[in-house]
C-alpha cells in the first residue's frame, strides 16, 4: 500500500479509508487497553496520532504480533502503520 504524508492526511476529510503512513516516534503513551503514539514524517510541524485498541484489535489474529512488536517501540523509532483514518 502507498504511503501518504501527514501533512496531506491531517488537511483531508477523516473519512474512514485505510491510510499507510511512514515516520518517527515523538511520544507513546501505554494505558490499560489503549495505546497512543504520536508519529511525525517531517512533512509538517503537527503529528499524527496513532491508537491501538488491546480490547478490539482490528485483526485478533494479529494480536500478539502487535504487542511484540509495541514492547519494542520508543521514541525516535521509525515505524510504518496502516490503519482506518478517523476524527480523533
Amino acid at each position: 500500500m502507498k504511503t501518504e504524508l501527514i501533512k496531506d492526511i491531517l488537511t483531508s476529510k477523516p473519512d474512514g479509508r485505510i491510510v499507510t503512513v511512514c515516520g518517527w516516534v515523538r511520544t507513546m503513551r501505554d494505558s490499560k487497553n489503549l495505546v497512543f503514539i504520536q508519529v511525525n514524517d517531517g512533512s509538517c510541524f503537527a503529528n499524527i496520532q496513532l491508537t491501538f485498541d488491546r480490547s478490539n484489535p482490528s485483526n485478533p489474529n494479529n494480536a500478539s504480533s502487535i504487542e511484540n512488536a509495541l514492547s519494542n517501540i520508543s521514541t525516535g523509532a521509525s515505524l510504518k502503520a496502516t490503519g482506518k483514518l478517523i476524527e480523533s
